[in-house]
């Protein structure tokens, strides 16, 4: 068994042997794309010194990484392979997370190594998330009033955003600074007030995820998410190579899976997430 760090000529063994994971529930693992182009196309933009692979005899046999964000966060890949094996790249990654203030993890509810990892180094369940699926063919279009968001939204968004996802993977200002042709956040107003947003991102190789959408209190239960739904595929199903939408929402939120539902969308997987404060 040979342990090492990741290196650029390990992307395309990597990206396949993590495509294969991903292809079944008891492997699946958030953070991670499912389409083997985009998992290298992701791996490349990582800072590979604080991920890790073990190798045997028939190649890569087990993973484990970290991507450690502005607010000390590290955010755990993995883990993937024996828990023997992933316990001593561990022992490689937590050095790298010294200054870290919090563990996170991801992984389909099935995934039996990621809890038993997760356990060993003393994270606990921290939310269970629904991810809803949407085809081209289920969709239909509907009138909204909804517009791509300009800088003047800026403050109003970033608001809204950090008071209904306080502790998410990406704060309303990390949101802005992904914004580019293939991620776009979308808003919805009246009388200059900001009353929802969406914010939706394209994969180059045809993968799309709705990532967040957000209502003002005050305006539930007007179709304000819906017409933000709305607005948001009308540009996603814009992108020939998209034939599918995915969209993550917290298990409890009854509401908005029953309006996902009625949109077309259908479950295809619940997810866990594991968390652990550290050095505070």
């Amino acid at each position: 068994m040979k342990f090492a760090s990741l290196s650029p000529a390990d992307i395309p063994d990597l990206a396949h042997f993590l495509a294969t994971a991903q292809s079944k529930s008891e492997t699946h693992m958030g953070y991670v794309p499912s389409n083997e182009a985009d998992i290298a196309t992701d791996l490349a933009d990582l800072e590979l010194s604080q991920f890790f692979i073990a190798r045997d005899e028939s190649g890569i046999c087990a993973f484990l990484g970290a991507d450690i964000d502005n607010d000390a966060r590290a955010w755990v890949y993995g883990s993937v392979g024996e828990i023997a094996v992933v316990m001593q790249l561990w022992h490689l990654l937590e050095p790298k997370l010294v200054d870290s203030k919090a563990w996170l993890l991801f992984a389909d509810a099935k995934n039996a190594g990621v809890a038993t990892f997760a356990s060993q180094i003393g994270c606990v369940v921290h939310g269970q998330e629904h991810v809803l699926e949407l085809t081209k063919q289920q969709w239909v279009p509907q009138l909204t009033t909804a517009r791509v968001a300009t800088e003047q939204d800026a403050a109003a968004f970033i608001a809204l955003h950090d008071q209904i996802f306080a502790n998410t993977y990406y704060d309303g200002a990390e949101i802005l600074e992904r914004l580019s042709e293939y991620h776009v956040l979308f808003v919805l107003e009246q009388n200059n007030t900001l009353l929802g947003y969406s914010y939706a991102e394209v994969g180059e190789y045809g993968t799309a995820s709705l990532e967040f959408i957000g209502v003002q209190p005050s305006a539930r239960g007007q179709g304000i998410g819906r017409q933000l739904m709305s607005k948001t595929l009308e540009w996603i199903f814009t992108f020939a190579n998209v034939e599918s939408v995915f969209l993550t929402v917290n298990s409890t939120n009854l509401e908005a899976i029953t309006m996902y539902q009625r949109l077309g969308f259908v479950l295809q997987r619940q997810m866990v997430s594991y968390r652990k404060t550290v050095n505070v």
